[in-house]
């Protein structure tokens, strides 16, 4: 239907944007990498529209266990 359309022609330019930015998540993730020990990623749920909870991925920026100690 219009619904599915109009969300293929929402993937296209978001498909396109990561192909063009992947050097720099490469490079970023290697940097993550050679700079501190741990996951080069961090997980963390958040809760969108409607209450709904979700999984966000993203490059590390803190030690591990920063956001634990932090909420002490």
């Amino acid at each position: 239907g219009p619904r599915g359309r109009a969300r293929t022609r929402a993937h296209g330019p978001a498909g396109l944007g990561v192909l063009v930015l992947l050097p720099v998540f490469l490079t970023c993730g290697i940097a993550v990498k050679l700079s501190s020990p741990g996951p080069v990623f961090f997980r963390q749920q958040r809760v969108g529209k409607s209450g709904r909870r979700f999984n966000c991925l993203k490059f590390r920026t803190m030690r591990v266990g920063a956001q634990a100690q932090q909420e002490l």
